[in-house]
């Protein structure tokens, strides 16, 4: 790995033969008046020596055993959060959408080529999140490993690739990312260990804490954007009854926005969740004239700032939004 310390450097100080800092004195009778001043001075330029050349040699010597973090690269905010809480200490993990962006349209900038090219390991979701993904790492991320979190046949939910937001799925990431940085930084695999105890303990907690707070909102009935809630909603049992558009790259035709609007009025919906992302005009249009409010749902934490934390606040404002709306009067 580009930068990783591999040896213990030594350095080397020339020494002069017969050098008053490196001759002994000689062996055998009494020292002369001259050789005691001598040995004087010898002590005195000793100390000054020791106070010039031992800071460098500290340096040296730390700077043969120091190693660099690997370079990490993530694509989205929720997961960078688990993984940067697995690497604190060591390292950071670089962040490839920056908070706010969306997977479902963004394009790459020629910055975000050049954390491509330098990255050791590459984590993403999958191709149904990343579609604008496949080839910059085929072509760019030469070097790096990369390594896909969404399990075919297993994850998807019909395609929906927000599997972050089970606290199960997160769970698993947190321990899939550990065996994948152990790898490639074999020597701080103690701290990994330890830091992901961490996390893992926190994601329990608050799985039983969001499940409390959502009890009573179980049953009550929702239309959100788009399907992107599936995995929190499987795991919370909750009563999604419809999305405005399956994705955000599809805008919905007319059929669909009348039967949105029918199933508003007879299932006597409450909240329509809108994103921060998109345009909430369609949400709007679509409750007018109806009992129905419209909220905000946001998947991918925009607003928050990115670090160790970040999923923890996602997740509890997901919780937060979905129980103030739905046990509105």
């Amino acid at each position: 790995m580009r930068g990783r310390a591999s040896a213990r450097q030594k350095i080397h100080l020339p020494l002069a033969v017969n050098h008053p800092l490196t001759s002994p004195p000689l062996l055998g009778g009494s020292p002369s008046p001259a050789r005691g001043e001598g040995r004087k001075r010898w002590r005195k330029v000793a100390r000054s020596g020791f106070l010039f050349f031992g800071p460098l040699l500290i340096l040296g010597l730390t700077a043969g055993t120091a190693q660099t973090a690997p370079s990490v690269l993530v694509t989205v905010q929720p997961v960078h959060s688990l993984v940067a809480g697995v690497m604190d200490g060591v390292g950071a993990p670089a962040l490839l959408l920056p908070a706010g962006a969306t997977p479902h349209s963004y394009s790459l900038r020629p910055s975000d080529a050049h954390k491509l090219a330098r990255a050791d390991l590459v984590i993403r979701v999958g191709q149904a999140l990343e579609t604008f993904l496949t080839k910059p790492l085929a072509n760019i991320a030469t070097r790096a490993r990369v390594i896909t979190l969404m399990r075919t046949g297993r994850d998807d939910h019909s395609t929906d690739p927000h599997i972050w937001l089970d606290p199960n799925q997160a769970r698993r990431i947190v321990r899939q990312v550990t065996v994948a940085i152990r790898r490639l930084d074999p020597e701080n695999a103690g701290i990994y260990d330890s830091n992901a105890r961490k996390p893992l303990a926190r994601i329990v907690r608050l799985d039983t804490a969001i499940a409390a707070d959502l009890e009573t909102v179980r049953t009550a009935p929702y239309i959100v954007f788009h399907e992107g809630y599936r995995h929190f909603e499987r795991h919370f049992r909750l009563k999604n009854v419809a999305a405005i558009t399956v994705s955000p790259e599809k805008k919905p035709g007319a059929r669909r926005l009348r039967r949105i609007r029918a199933i508003i009025g007879a299932q006597n919906i409450k909240c329509v969740f809108a994103e921060p992302q998109f345009n909430p005009s369609l949400a709007r249009a679509l409750t007018r004239g109806t009992n129905a409010r419209v909220a905000s749902l946001d998947p991918l934490g925009a607003g928050i700032r990115p670090g160790p934390d970040a999923w923890f606040k996602l997740m509890r404002g997901l919780a937060a939004s979905l129980r103030a709306c739905l046990s509105a009067g």
